[in-house]
């Protein structure tokens, strides 16, 4: 969530070395708060120089993915 000063909160898919089409395939829960974003990001990591590249990211609106009429703190958001 962002933005979020508690980098606790923040969830990671596990790591696919040495593939270039991985598949994730995980769920992540958060507490649906309507006046912050979801953000993804998409990063490359280089094992042999061990640094990372941004591939890309991209934000949401929490507000924007729920369903008006059954907005709770318990909203399940599939995507």
């Amino acid at each position: 969530m962002y933005p979020d000063s508690d980098p606790s909160d923040r969830q990671k898919t596990q790591m696919v070395p040495r593939c270039r089409n991985p598949v994730f395939l995980q769920t992540f829960y958060f507490k649906a708060d309507l006046h912050k974003r979801l953000l993804f990001t998409m990063w490359n990591s280089d094992s042999t120089t061990r640094m990372s590249e941004l591939l890309g990211c991209m934000s949401f609106g929490v507000r924007s993915l729920m369903d008006p009429d059954k907005v709770s703190l318990d909203t399940e958001i599939d995507g």
